[in-house]
């Protein structure tokens, strides 16, 4: 009998170890495994040279509060945040905390630089703390690169003699569905040309000129002397 009690005190003391971390694991589901949720909303398609703008949703489908939070859009090359360093390939946001069942975004202003008819791919990595230790979720949004939005035109005299001056027209337009601002356009010459005059002026001391806001469709000429 006294076998027979220990072996049914053991099998007790299983079963309710057993029933509390059953306990602590349901409690787990139900307040943290559902964790967060993320996408990236973004255009199919855009044009090399237009802005466009990427979106990153985010969703605390869990019960707790998630603190800390952050966000870390990775650029791929070819692509860069407008008002950072081209050459910046990931651009970072502080969320802060976010309570249970908070749906929210944040919006970055990017801009293509790459090769048309090309792919690139966005990834945004949203880190949260939790339960003492740290999360990190992922998204990824594919993007199709065409053709400039802004496509330009070069006229230039056939020849050129030495010491003559000429004209070089520079025609653009905005191929794109949207309007396109601040527009500006450089131009690169053999250090023997040297700008006279041009319709529109030149910023002081460097081959740009300015060329303000285009509406779709719409168009402009410059012309250099």
């Amino acid at each position: 009998m006294k076998g027979m009690r220990t072996i049914l005190g053991t099998l007790v003391g299983a079963a309710l170890v057993s029933a509390a971390a059953w306990s602590a694991f349901a409690i787990y589901e139900s307040t943290f495994a559902r964790g967060l949720k993320i996408r990236i909303s973004a255009p199919d398609e855009i044009a090399v040279g237009v802005p466009f703008t990427a979106i990153v949703h985010f969703e605390n489908d869990s019960n707790a509060v998630l603190k800390d939070m952050a966000i870390a859009l990775a650029l791929p090359g070819g692509v860069a945040a407008l008002g950072s360093a081209p050459d910046q390939r990931v651009i970072t946001q502080s969320v802060g905390d976010i309570g249970a069942g908070t749906l929210s975004q944040k919006e970055f202003q990017l801009i293509a630089s790459g090769d048309p008819d090309t792919s690139v791919t966005l990834e945004a990595r949203i880190s949260y703390a939790s339960l003492s230790s740290r999360f990190e979720k992922t998204a990824r949004k594919d993007v199709a690169l065409r053709e400039s939005g802004v496509p330009i035109t070069i006229t230039v005299p056939e020849t050129v003699f030495s010491g003559n001056e000429f004209d070089m027209t520079i025609g653009y337009k905005n191929a794109s569905q949207d309007e396109v601002s601040d527009i500006e356009l450089h131009v690169e010459f053999p250090p023997t040309f040297a700008v006279k005059r041009s319709t529109i002026a030149p910023d002081e001391g460097i081959a740009a000129w300015r060329l303000g806001s285009l509406r779709p469709g719409s168009e402009g000429t410059l012309k250099i002397t």
